[in-house]
């Protein structure tokens, strides 16, 4: 767990912010999420008031020649890059929400989407790690590039909006404990109905989706 370790030294002295938590935990809740649905397996989330950490089997991703790239190779990088847009599209469909739903007036909805972008700018965003990905894998931000960052970017979306109930389950565990192993979150994804933490957790059932990395 040395990914979660290391998110300590990021997350000391900085300011505490409620409101802002709760998009670090939806943004998270989001890669987990796309991750687990896409059958890869959860190792760790964590949050803290500067910002948010979710290790899964391919957060370090070996670096991939285009040229010696096979289908197994081309599955490995699709699969990253919707784990990647799973936690920026996962707040824009919480901002949204709360808009439509008028829990978030429209200068709240900015002022949470700019520190948003701070935060992303300062530990790296995920948009920029999923650029620096395809401009490996296609040699550049060529058409064909942004055609298949947009293929990945509605893959991810319909698997977001189709477990919205497990990202709304999963942030509030988050936000409760700001800490889950991967056992633990992987739980709440298989059992949404499950009243946690009171479950106890122990051996997890074989998921319908196995877990191939």
């Amino acid at each position: 767990m040395a990914h979660l370790d290391n998110f300590d030294r990021h997350a000391e002295g900085s300011k505490f912010n409620a409101e802002f938590l709760h998009v670090i935990a939806v943004h998270e809740a989001g890669h987990a999420v796309v991750a687990w649905s896409l059958g890869v397996k959860l190792n760790g989330i964590r949050i803290g008031p500067n910002g948010g950490l979710c290790v899964h089997g391919l957060t370090a991703l070996p670096c991939i020649d285009p040229e010696l790239m096979d289908q197994r190779d081309w599955k490995k990088v699709e699969l990253k890059a919707q784990i990647l847009l799973g936690g920026e599209l996962a707040e824009m469909i919480q901002r949204e929400s709360a808009y439509l739903a008028g829990d978030t007036s429209i200068e709240e909805l900015f002022g949470l989407a700019y520190e948003s972008s701070i935060q992303a700018t300062e530990l790296g965003s995920d948009r920029q790690k999923l650029r620096s990905l395809a401009e490996d894998v296609f040699g550049g931000l060529e058409n064909a590039a942004i055609d298949w960052i947009r293929k990945m970017e509605q893959r991810a979306e319909r698997t977001l909006l189709n477990n919205w109930h497990r990202i709304s389950l999963l942030s509030s565990a988050l936000l409760e404990t700001h800490s889950l192993t991967g056992q633990q979150a992987t739980l709440i994804l298989q059992h949404p109905i499950c009243n946690w933490p009171e479950q106890k957790i122990g051996v997890i059932p074989t998921n319908t989706q196995s877990e191939v990395y």
